[in-house]
């Protein structure tokens, strides 16, 4: 074999046996022309303002969220609930920051993509991230932790990016603080005082907790103004998707694999409507 013939035959076989493997460990690319992914730009927005929020605005303790942690997902699953007694690997985020415990969660079916947006370093500032979704996992949930605070938090639960049958464009949600449920305390620096058994998750509103010392207790207000936004907005479709849509392929007279750097994808092939 020529020395040119041996270079054409490289780039040619080389590029499909490592897209075998990736086809492999991804479970095969048996998938329908007409599924689609499709990649969303969220941004967290928050207001955490001594205007907004006079009482008890922590002046030891610069105000501030953690990272953003979200999941695109199908029904079955769930990052948190109110109403429910939150698990201990969220619970362990809100209250410490620590992530480990929610690993795990981002290799089951129900997950698509696991993604995290940078830490607000104080109380009024941005983080933006980007996620795919598909047309089996059309929800969203995401949370940041409020610091300081006992286990307070801002997020959304499986919220629905696709409306009969179309892919959002743009939509933009308000976010009222949220308590886990596992600490006692009322105020942003109250000391922990574990909840024993463990409370439900619950929404923080202007009358509730109605005891007068709590942080976010303003009876005169209807509601709370809004602590932060969640803004979801479509970045673009992905006509010809990929089981792992870390890999986008290119063809010309040979396949090449890029990866997108930053995106953790999890099971799950596209299927449906959207």
């Amino acid at each position: 074999m020529s020395r040119n013939t041996w270079f054409f035959f490289t780039l040619i076989i080389s590029p499909i046996i490592h897209l075998s493997q990736v086809a492999s460990q991804c479970g095969g690319f048996a998938i329908k022309r007409d599924d689609k992914l499709v990649l969303y730009r969220i941004t967290l927005n928050t207001y955490w303002t001594r205007i907004r929020f006079p009482k008890h605005y922590p002046d030891q303790r610069v105000p501030q969220f953690g990272k953003l942690i979200g999941r695109t997902h199908d029904r079955t699953y769930s990052l948190y609930r109110l109403g429910t007694r939150l698990n201990a690997g969220i619970t362990q985020y809100i209250e410490t920051g620590e992530t480990r415990g929610l690993a795990s969660e981002g290799n089951s079916p129900s997950v698509l993509d696991s993604f995290t947006g940078s830490a607000i370093t104080r109380g009024e500032g941005t983080s933006t991230t980007r996620a795919f979704l598909d047309s089996n996992h059309t929800v969203v949930s995401a949370v940041a932790r409020i610091i300081p605070s006992p286990d307070w938090f801002v997020g959304v639960d499986s919220f629905q990016l696709c409306i009969d049958g179309d892919w959002i464009d743009s939509v933009t949600v308000e976010l009222d603080p949220l308590d886990a449920g596992t600490n006692e305390g009322l105020t942003f620096t109250s000391l922990m005082q574990r909840t024993w058994p463990q409370s439900l998750a619950y929404r923080i509103t202007s009358r509730y907790p109605g005891h007068p010392a709590a942080s976010f207790n303003y009876p005169n207000l209807p509601r709370l103004p809004p602590i932060a936004t969640l803004t979801f907005t479509k970045v673009r479709k992905l006509l010809d998707p990929y089981p792992d849509p870390r890999f986008h392929l290119t063809f010309f007279s040979a396949i090449v694999i890029f990866p997108v750097e930053g995106v953790h994808i999890g099971q799950g092939l596209p299927r449906g409507r959207c």
